[in-house]
């Protein structure tokens, strides 16, 4: 009986567009039906059963079902006050969503414009400080793709691009201020605290039955995704003032300013969790940023740093590839070939190893080709009688490139 209804909610998921609103709404209507007529707590099966639909829906890319769900559950007495108070979030959520993709620019610009109103809305009229903290980052993130599509269309026609430039401050403003309001910093940071608060008095208990220990061990989840969250944001605003930067004149004062506070951002990231995955991402960052603003040794110093890393997991090998590929980038853009002596057999052994990625995979093919690209400027700056170590760099550059042109 209790598992009755998500499995009812699922099912629906599986027809195909044209079917799927009238059977989603008709089996929520059934779940309420079925959760009224057994003895479990019918507020909390619906929300459960209810919320499993709507992040199904979601992930599949039924988001105007979704919203139509959203809307149905707002309208229904059953629903208590806590549950109905993330339905703008999620309302919000599913209408930036399903307009992000689109190539309209213009649809996508008014649909961004709606769900600005929406976020500042729900946190204008919101306590409950996980809503916000969502609302705040969601609102951030809007503010980075208007600013990417406002510098995107003014470069496309020679206009002014300051009003990108103020989308990308905005996303700063709103991920970790200083804006005198909510932000999603200051908001995970309260959140945090209060978790961390609930994990301290469970701890100075003598004994912990086991319901209590399940609830423990939920509030030790939501610490570190928490945690993980807060990094993320502050690697969001090193991002918007990396971006800001494409906004103004290449070497310009103002160039270099968002380049130099994205640089002091990333690296604030790297220096507070610097073993974790989103600390090597901003270490990547970090020397990215570096080579951007010329400090050519120190960057390509802090990218080597990266490709040395044990490549444990996808995510840790992908960013050796990156790293990879951007100093092969900046090698190959160079006249010596004593600048490209780093690359030396380590890395060539990782560029023409086995992958753990796709083939198809954009930052492993790039990588590839440039490798390529140096191999064979080696090869032809060598002497003619140095026949042996040519044939060994032709027959890795032969394998490189069969692996790109099998790629399409």
């Amino acid at each position: 009986m209790m598992e009755r209804p998500a499995k009812l909610l699922c099912c629906s998921i599986r027809l195909d567009r044209a079917g799927c609103r009238t059977l989603v709404l008709s089996s929520v209507c059934l779940v309420w039906i079925t959760l009224f007529g057994g003895s479990v707590p019918a507020e909390s099966m619906l929300e459960q059963s209810a919320s499993r639909l709507i992040t199904t829906l979601g992930e599949k890319g039924y988001h105007d079902t979704a919203i139509a769900v959203l809307d149905q559950l707002a309208r229904d007495e059953a629903v208590s006050d806590s549950f109905r108070g993330k339905i703008p979030l999620w309302r919000a959520n599913e209408r930036v969503a399903s307009i992000r993709e689109t190539s309209d620019a213009d649809e996508r610009k008014r649909a961004y414009e709606g769900a600005i109103s929406d976020f500042n809305g729900i946190l204008k009229g919101h306590q409950d400080l996980s809503i916000a903290a969502e609302a705040a980052f969601q609102l951030g993130m809007v503010f980075l793709d208007m600013g990417r599509l406002s510098r995107n269309q003014a470069v496309a026609v020679g206009k002014d691009i300051n009003k990108a430039q103020q989308f990308f401050v905005s996303a700063v403003d709103i991920f970790v201020g200083p804006r005198s309001g909510q932000t999603a910093l200051s908001a995970i940071e309260k959140e945090l605290q209060q978790v961390e608060g609930f994990i301290g008095e469970y701890r100075d208990r003598r004994l912990i039955a086991p319901d209590d220990r399940r609830e423990l061990n939920q509030l030790e989840q939501d610490r570190e995704r928490l945690r993980g969250r807060r990094v993320q944001v502050q690697l969001l605003a090193a991002e918007a003032f990396s971006e800001m930067a494409e906004c103004f004149q290449h070497d310009s004062k103002e160039w270099g300013q968002s380049l130099e506070e994205a640089l002091r951002r990333y690296h604030a990231v790297y220096l507070s969790t610097p073993t974790r995955s989103a600390g090597l991402w901003a270490r990547l960052e970090e020397g990215k940023t570096l080579l951007a603003l010329g400090r050519i040794k120190e960057g390509q110093e802090v990218l080597l740093e990266i490709t040395k890393l044990p490549s444990s997991e996808t995510l840790i090998y992908q960013l050796r590839v990156k790293a990879v590929d951007t100093l092969l980038a900046s090698w190959i853009n160079t006249t010596s070939l004593k600048d490209d002596e780093q690359f030396d057999e380590r890395l060539r052994q990782f560029v023409l190893g086995d992958s753990p990625v796709s083939p198809l995979d954009s930052d492993y093919l790039a990588m590839q080709y440039r490798s390529a690209e140096l191999l064979w400027r080696r090869q032809e700056a060598l002497p003619a009688e140095s026949k042996d170590a040519r044939k060994s760099l032709l027959a890795d550059v032969r394998i490189l490139a069969r692996d790109v042109a099998q790629a399409g």
